[in-house]
């Protein structure tokens, strides 16, 4: 037995815990209620000041302006939540100097922008002075920023003096080491509040001997307080051999986890049923039933009305620059395919001069001649594919769905993928759950495209309304710091 530290380089730690701290979970709602504290207080403080330093004193307007700073406290707090900023991983690992505070101030900026938007729609810009409103734009913008910048800090400073506790995990490896990336799998136990603290390795048929010294390590170190749970990994031929494993384990008296093997969770992470004695486990989803249709539907109808007709004068706008930058018609048309793989005519506004819709089509590639100078604004701003609101209006296609692709490149990818044609299982989208990981743009190569369609799948496999509407709300986001349309 080994304790971690000396070849996956984890921190052993033997501190007794303090009198009082707080458990790993408690981490995500202490963030949400730091970030709420300083919104709220920003929309408590900014009609104070503007009244002292400008309206002489007048603070009629401070109660009703609570409640616009309430409910943009309420989306903001939301929009945070669903992109992942109060898990703690986000704050130990991903987050780096400044990018937690750019993250939260581009959510600011959503935020804003949408409640500047329904004061404007419901006629409720009278309400409020635009000097209380900049100073509270300001001082939460200001207040978040230096909140999501010493937050990693301040989440790493109270783990270390054991005021936020973590489990410390015995990791029992059968067969050895799962391949040259046990390490990182490992780590990714921390994203959980799990502190791997021994390894002990065991070959994929141990011996009674062998495993009943195993059981006794872990034993004295649970009754030294130095475990508070087992881990148990192995490697997928040692997997049917795991019953006496795990039978042996009963006498130590923590939880008892399995890390599942690539192979393993292709079965278990998905929808299981009971027939009788028989677990059936669903390895393909059948498309929509006719209620999880009409709900889908009534969403796509809803957010393609409200966008055509808040953004009616960006169209106009968009048709204009197109038609005066280059030759050619305003609007787009290619043969893309729908659901069940019946063709329809995809609507784009023309950001290139070529038309393509043959046999052979070419990406846009970094730095394309085709594109115009206009098409170059569009196409990074997304704004290129408004006109596809129209499509989902018409029923070919959805708001939330895997992007269709030309035809031309359907039948070349799918002489590659396997699972290519799985993909048409649903209607297509203007934006999908690969679009907002990352996965737009071009597709160089098959790996490319490979990674995009096992992300369409797994959107399919695991649907939900609550999906779609996380899924529309983070490609705002995306589409704010998007790199790789061009």
């Amino acid at each position: 037995m080994q304790p971690v530290g000396s070849t996956l380089k984890f921190e052993k730690t033997e501190r007794s815990r303090r009198f009082f701290s707080l458990g790993w979970a408690a981490l995500s709602p202490i963030g949400c209620c730091a970030d709420a504290l300083v919104l709220l207080s920003s929309g408590i403080l900014a009609p104070f000041f503007y009244s002292t330093l400008v309206a002489g004193g007048d603070a009629g307007a401070a109660s009703s302006f609570f409640g616009f700073s309430l409910v943009s406290t309420l989306i903001f707090v939301a929009l945070s939540y669903l992109t992942g900023a109060y898990e703690p991983q986000a704050a130990r690992r991903r987050y780096g100097a400044w990018s937690g505070a750019v993250a939260a101030l581009r959510l600011w900026i959503v935020t804003l922008s949408f409640m500047a938007l329904c004061a404007f729609m419901l006629k409720m810009g009278a309400d409020f002075s635009r000097g209380t409103v900049a100073i509270y734009a300001t001082t939460g913008g200001v207040a978040l920023a230096a909140l999501r910048r010493w937050w990693p800090e301040l989440v790493r400073s109270v783990i270390d003096r054991d005021l936020v506790f973590v489990t410390k995990v015995f990791v029992l490896r059968i067969g050895g080491k799962a391949g040259a990336g046990d390490a990182a799998r490992l780590m990714d136990l921390g994203t959980r509040g799990l502190q791997p603290s021994y390894i002990d390795d065991l070959p994929a048929r141990p011996s009674e001997e062998e495993l009943s010294q195993a059981v006794a390590r872990a034993e004295a170190l649970m009754r030294r307080g130095d475990i508070q749970e087992i881990i148990v990994t192995a490697t997928d031929d040692a997997v049917s051999t795991m019953d006496p494993v795990f039978e042996a384990l009963r006498v130590v008296p923590v939880p008892v986890r399995l890390i599942l093997t690539p192979r393993m969770n292709a079965i278990y992470d998905r929808s299981m049923t009971r027939a009788g004695s028989l677990i059936l486990a669903e390895y393909q989803r059948a498309p929509f039933a006719p209620f999880e249709r009409a709900l889908k539907r009534a969403l796509d109808l809803m957010v393609a009305s409200a966008g055509l007709l808040l953004l009616s004068p960006l169209f106009i706008m968009t048709a204009v620059a197109v038609r005066l930058d280059s030759a050619g018609p305003v609007l787009f048309r290619q043969r893309r395919k729908g659901f069940g793989g019946k063709t329809f005519h995809i609507l784009k506004f023309r950001s290139m001069t070529v038309a393509d819709n043959g046999a052979v089509i070419e990406q846009a590639k970094k730095n394309d001649a085709r594109v115009t100078r206009v098409g170059k604004l569009i196409r990074r701003t997304s704004i290129d594919e408004l006109p596809q609101l129209i499509n989902v209006l018409a029923g070919d296609m959805s708001i939330v769905g895997p992007r269709p692709h030309a035809v031309a490149h359907d039948d070349y990818y799918a002489r590659f993928i396997e699972t290519y044609a799985f993909r048409h299982h649903a209607k297509p989208g203007l934006t999908g759950w690969a679009q907002v990981k990352g996965l737009r743009g071009e597709t160089p190569k098959i790996e490319n495209m490979e990674a995009r369609i096992e992300k369409d799948l797994w959107y399919i496999n695991n649907w939900s309304i609550w999906l779609d509407i996380s899924i529309i709300l983070r490609t705002v986001l995306v589409v704010l710091r998007q790199k790789t349309a061009y």
